[in-house]
């Protein structure tokens, strides 16, 4: 036993180190995309006295995020914030001047806090707006919400913190660092932000910099803890700006200033439909989450290099879909975005004869969920590629004809009622373009705002596939798709191929001059015994394992995270 002086030494001295270590108090926001939460319970479990703050949104909260965070943070070493998705810019979306939303707060928050906490099974300590800005008015929405801070921008050494209603706003000093820099920045003196979602600082940079030194130099605080150190004064601005004092970065440069405006000609727009004493509820609340999907604050400043056309086009989409959703026809500003992607190459073949066309899909990128493992020691990517599509016509309608990489019953993993077993886990789903048509069509996919097709490549008709049967959906201009018919499905696991025939009653014409966007996903066994089966969300945001498109397309889709995504092209006969 040791001796109760050496015991007293050791105490005094592990207190003395703790006084002169400064406090650092920080708060992460890692990027949308980020999956790498293994790496965090890693140094979580080597550093006993580090602690953070991390601010994640309710599509963030992904099984393995919740099984990496949950521990710590019930230990009280973590503490999570809420994000709204796509991290707004809410006092700039309340008060747009082409068209202010002020109601928008207060109604995002409202619905994505409740779904945060139906994932992640508790309440978020405090709330990460997009970029720091706040009002006095969102404090008073989060008090009535049960949050007790909020994190803002425009931190200075003799500020005073704040309270409205209850509500702290806690000011944070933003780090800024670029992707070559190998030096670890001041954590210390006041608390920090690190914004990887913003581009303030590079992507990973976080957990780079706590495997260096940095650990073991700080006193670590959450934001609540250092909040609980602090005296409040009554909240005297009216309004906090960003972490780095100003929002002109979204909103001085000319670009920024196109994209607001041509926000608030989709926001009039959906106000006059909502006012009109004549709305459809279930059309105004898609087009309600289409113009949320467009306040992310990514669309309004400097795209990272190589990613302005792709992100302009997601932009564009979602704004088109509000006027598609409302029956309107979307303005040319919104269609006529260049992204450069052919329609084939040479290593996606196209072969032809009477009555029949073929895809032979090159070896591309495939995907497959972590922690899958398929009897045999086969790879679980194989499930989700695609070796080729065949369409062949006779008088009883189009029959396509997919062959995979691999069918596989038991990679289903549980018993449940099928219609095509050997397509276990498979989505497959496939968007007809009968007539290359920018205003005709949908760019949206079934059940997934991850991924969307290019505005040239709208899909008239959707066949979506699976163990659960066939159901094929005819996009419509006014509202959702309709579901126009439930064809039979066959497989053959010897061949490894699946065929639907879709009948001439109820789509004909030419499939050599149509466009084929072919995907496949995880299914979500979860719900799939209420079809339509939907895609199970990945780690890191994606739902698409699998394309039909040359291997330079694939790799520009599957190689990147989500928000880095290109539209999706289809694959035609070169001529058409």
């Amino acid at each position: 036993m040791r001796p109760p002086a050496l015991t007293s030494c050791l105490l005094l001295a592990l207190a003395a180190r703790a006084a002169a270590a400064p406090r650092c108090t920080v708060l992460w926001i890692p990027p949308p995309s980020f999956s790498a939460w293994s790496q965090l319970d890693a140094l979580l479990k080597d550093h006993r006295g580090l602690r953070l703050t991390v601010g994640v949104s309710e599509d963030m909260l992904n099984p393995s995020a919740l099984r990496a965070l949950k521990p710590w943070i019930d230990d009280g070493r973590l503490e999570a914030a809420l994000r709204l998705d796509g991290d707004p810019l809410l006092p700039l979306i309340a008060g747009q001047a082409e068209a202010p939303r002020p109601e928008d707060p207060a109604a995002r928050l409202a619905v994505e806090l409740e779904r945060w906490k139906a994932a992640a099974g508790f309440t978020p300590a405090g709330f990460a707006p997009g970029a720091g800005a706040a009002s006095r008015e969102l404090l008073g929405t989060l008090g009535s919400m049960g949050l007790r801070w909020a994190a803002t921008g425009a931190y200075s050494p003799d500020a005073a913190w704040s309270s409205y209603d209850g509500v702290a706003a806690v000011p944070l000093r933003a780090v800024r660092s670029d992707s070559s820099s190998v030096a670890v920045p001041d954590l210390t003196g006041g608390p920090v932000v690190v914004d990887e979602s913003d581009g303030l600082v590079a992507e990973g940079s976080l957990l780079r910099w706590l495997r260096s030194s940095a650990v073991s130099a700080c006193d670590w605080s959450t934001v609540s803890k250092a909040l609980a150190s602090r005296s409040l004064a009554p909240a005297a601005a009216g309004s906090w700006p960003a972490w780095t004092g100003d929002l002109e970065e979204w909103t001085s440069s000319a670009s920024a200033q196109t994209a607001w405006s041509l926000y608030g000609q989709a926001a009039r727009l959906l106000d006059q439909y909502q006012n009109s004493g004549t709305a459809d509820l279930k059309q105004l609340d898609e087009a309600t989450n289409e113009l949320y999907a467009a306040q992310a604050n990514r669309y309004y400043r400097a795209p990272p290099q190589g990613q302005a056309a792709a992100i302009a086009a997601e932009f564009h989409s979602h704004l088109a879909n509000i006027y598609r959703d409302l029956g309107r026809t979307p303005p040319d500003s919104l269609l006529d975005v260049a992204v450069s992607s052919a329609a084939v190459s040479a290593d996606l073949r196209v072969e032809q004869g009477q009555g029949w066309i073929q895809f032979d899909n090159p070896d591309g990128l495939t995907l497959a969920p972590l922690g899958l493992e398929l009897q045999g020691g086969a790879p679980p990517s194989s499930l989700w590629r695609i070796e080729s599509l065949r369409i062949e016509s006779s008088e009883a309608g189009e029959t396509l004809i997919y062959t995979m990489a691999r069918l596989d019953a038991n990679s289903l993993f549980q018993p449940a009622p099928r219609v095509a077993p050997d397509l276990g886990r498979v989505l497959l789903e496939t968007y007809i373009d009968l007539n290359h048509v920018q205003r005709a069509g949908s760019t949206r996919l079934l059940f997934d705002r991850g991924a969307f097709i290019q505005p040239r490549d709208a899909w008239e008709y959707a066949l979506a596939i699976s163990a659960w049967g066939a159901f094929l959906y005819r996009s419509r201009s006014l509202g959702s798709p309709v579901l126009v018919g439930h064809p039979g499905v066959a497989t053959d696991a010897d061949t490894r191929q699946v065929r639907v025939t879709i009948p001439a009653s109820i789509l004909s014409g030419n499939p050599a001059t149509w466009g084929y966007v072919v995907t496949t996903a995880d299914a979500d066994v979860r719900t799939a015994y209420r079809p339509p089966v939907k895609p199970e969300r990945q780690e890191d945001g994606s739902t698409i394992l699998g394309l039909l498109a040359p291997a330079d397309q694939q790799k520009a889709f599957l190689g990147v995270a989500p928000s880095a995504r290109p539209p999706l092209s289809a694959a035609r006969i070169p001529e058409f």
